[in-house]
């Protein structure tokens, strides 16, 4: 059976409850009609959504035109200009309302004309509403408010330009360091050739009962002292009692700054009281570029083919950020299909999470050189690079140094040396070329 709505209108009992007027109810057929015949309900239709927004709207409406009223003086209209100020509908009353008494926008006037019926002080250019409603507190101005609100402030200290370290100590030959200088024996090798290998071994095809001719190898030793880098400063105490974790991240930030500096001299190093770099290594070749301002497919083909043969599958490529806009149209010639891609970005290839050229991972590095100069892009095999450090950063901090001054002075140290392990290029067995596991692009 289905129900009907009905709204009282007057109090009702029934064989159960009292109800009373104002109350909705759902009744069956029978009882809809007696109660509409006694004149004691009738049919209810709900109110739709967009209804009740519109009765709610001209609610706020209605209010905010009597306290307008109130705000402006009442004299006599003037019947000549009220068509001017008239104002076109509910939405135009509603901006009035808003702006009024707060900045001189067209719906104000008009709804200031309205209210005032004073249409003498008005024209098209000189008429404007008086702002006499104060902006009270607020907190857009410190002195009105602002000092009250708080403002939270995140956790740490944000580092929007970090790139970090490419990691390019862990890829090298890590010796391990018991003091403060260590010796690295290797055998010697300038050329491939016959009679040349292990800096002078060799070995014959003989008759039966001829004589062996002596051969002696010939051995070096690469040096490495630990050099030390390191940085300090001060903090006051009440600096470090205000701010939670402060010392935390001084010793990330002077760790982080130490590693870059010591990857940044394993690229380009002097060797002088430091690392001795790949970059002006003796055993470092360059390759010639095809532009002085640019670089090209023959240019990395040039390097590529310059890398010393095992270090294939060791080798990665850094580059300088100005570099990549001219990798991504790079493309070479002349092969089997046309055209091949030199370059492929990270990501292109499922389980290949860095850039790569001709198939061997790239780096961007701020170490190397802008487009156009030395170094910068290099090819290296940094397995054949060593390096050694004395445990890691060593951090001490003291309250004595300045302790008139309430302060806390850091100290942070760390010793390392690298060099490459090779001290010369490797001439090929056949032929004058030569070879290194350090390539770079030459001016």
């Amino acid at each position: 059976m289905e129900l009907k709505t009905i709204k009282l209108i007057a109090e009702w009992e029934s064989d159960e409850e009292s109800y009373k007027s104002g109350q909705v109810l759902e009744v069956d057929p029978t009882t809809y009609a007696q109660l509409i015949a006694d004149e004691v309900a009738e049919d209810y239709v709900e109110e739709k959504v967009e209804e009740q927004i519109v009765k709610a709207v001209k609610q706020e409406l209605s209010e905010a035109r009597s306290e307008a009223r109130e705000k402006a003086p009442a004299v006599a209209i003037d019947h000549e200009v009220e068509d001017k100020w008239h104002l076109s509908g509910l939405g135009e009353f509603a901006l009035g309302v808003r702006d009024f008494g707060r900045k001189q926008s067209e719906p104000a006037k008009k709804l200031a004309a309205a209210l005032s019926k004073d249409a003498s002080v008005m024209s098209e250019t000189g008429w404007e509403v008086p702002l006499g409603l104060k902006a009270g507190m607020t907190g857009t101005a410190d002195s009105t408010g602002g000092y009250l609100r708080p403002k939270p402030v995140e956790p740490g200290i944000e580092d929007p330009a970090i790139m970090g370290t490419l990691g390019l100590a862990q890829r090298c030959r890590q010796v391990p360091m018991t003091s403060n200088r260590v010796g690295i024996n290797a055998w010697t090798h300038s050329s491939r050739a016959d009679g040349s290998r292990y800096g002078g071994a060799n070995v014959y095809w003989l008759d039966e009962g001829a004589s062996i001719t002596e051969s002696n190898p010939t051995i070096k030793q690469v040096e490495l002292q630990l050099h030390k880098v390191a940085g300090f400063l001060t903090v006051t105490d009440e600096l470090l009692e205000d701010i939670a974790a402060l010392e935390f991240e001084l010793n990330r930030v002077y760790t982080q700054e130490i590693e870059t500096v010591i990857e940044g001299k394993i690229v380009r190093g002097d060797g002088v009281a430091k690392p001795l770099g790949i970059l002006d290594a003796p055993c470092a070749i360059g390759a010639s570029r095809e532009s002085a301002t640019h670089v090209s497919a023959e240019d990395f083909t040039e390097m590529y083919t310059k890398l010393w043969g095992p270090s294939h599958g060791n080798a990665v490529w850094l580059v300088h950020q100005s570099v990549m806009e001219e990798l991504l149209v790079l493309t070479l010639s002349g092969t089997v299909s046309g055209i091949t891609t030199v370059f492929m970005p990270a990501g292109m290839i499922a389980g290949r999470p860095f850039s790569t050229l001709f198939g061997q991972p790239m780096l961007i590095s701020e170490d190397c050189s802008e487009l156009g100069t030395k170094g910068d892009v290099i090819l290296a095999d940094f397995s054949q690079y060593l390096y050694a450090q004395k445990a890691g950063v060593d951090m001490a901090s003291s309250i004595h140094l300045y302790f008139d001054y309430a302060k806390t002075a850091y100290r942070f140290i760390k010793r390392v040396d690298g060099r490459p392990l090779w001290p010369t290029t490797v001439t090929a067995k056949n032929g004058t070329q030569e070879y290194s596991p350090f390539i770079h692009l030459a001016t």
